[in-house]
């Protein structure tokens, strides 16, 4: 099964989860894969197969099938669930579960299990 993100439109709070050049414009006019998802691509070191995505007001989650999150954008709030580079898809730490579920809002986000007692 192949996995391939494609992502478009601003990307002036990293909600993209694309690293733009300082002085380029951050807008993506037609679709860009995200490298950090896509199963196609030889370069990419760790290949992470997502099941779920869920996109907030200006950031994005990504629900893996090993039930981990992957989050990128705006970390206003601590919307992210973990601190570091914003306009990456970086892995949330500290969950105390396996999830199988996400919902992003505008500077929130939900993970949940629908199979935990």
């Amino acid at each position: 099964m192949k996995t391939c993100v494609y992502v478009f439109g601003s990307g002036e709070c990293e909600q993209l989860g694309i690293k733009f050049e300082e002085d380029a414009m951050c807008e993506i006019k037609r679709a860009k894969r995200i490298p950090k998802f896509d199963m196609t691509l030889a370069e990419v070191e760790v290949k992470i197969p997502i099941c779920r995505l869920s996109v907030g007001g200006m950031h994005a989650l990504a629900l893996t099938t090993a039930g981990t999150i992957y989050s990128w954008g705006c970390n206003d709030d601590f919307a992210l669930g973990r601190s570091g580079v914003e306009n990456s898809p970086e892995l949330v730490t500290d969950l105390p579960i396996k999830v199988n579920a996400i919902s992003a809002g505008d500077c929130h986000s939900v993970a949940y299990n629908t199979d935990t007692s």
